[in-house]
């Protein structure tokens, strides 16, 4: 099992993932993994815990919302995406 801190490399590595699903997980990409079947409620708690170290002045809650919505708005809309 991988340590709390450890990259996404050796998270992955420990899950059982289809090479598009360990891909996307590594890369962070939340509009593939919506795609490949992550439950939308889930998936924007994944996001939001990985990109909360990202918040700047500039860049918040609000817009990492807007970016989540547009990633997964191609496989189609999300009822009451927060």
């Amino acid at each position: 099992m991988a340590r709390r801190g450890a990259g996404p490399d050796a998270v992955a590595d420990d899950r059982v993932l289809t090479p598009e699903e360990r891909t996307a997980f590594v890369n962070r990409d939340y509009g593939a993994l919506y795609g490949l079947g992550a439950h939308p409620y889930l998936l924007w708690h994944f996001t939001e815990a990985v990109y909360e170290h990202e918040y700047t002045e500039g860049f918040g809650w609000r817009e990492l919302v807007e970016r989540y919505r547009a990633a997964i708005i191609p496989y189609g809309e999300v009822d009451d995406i927060p």
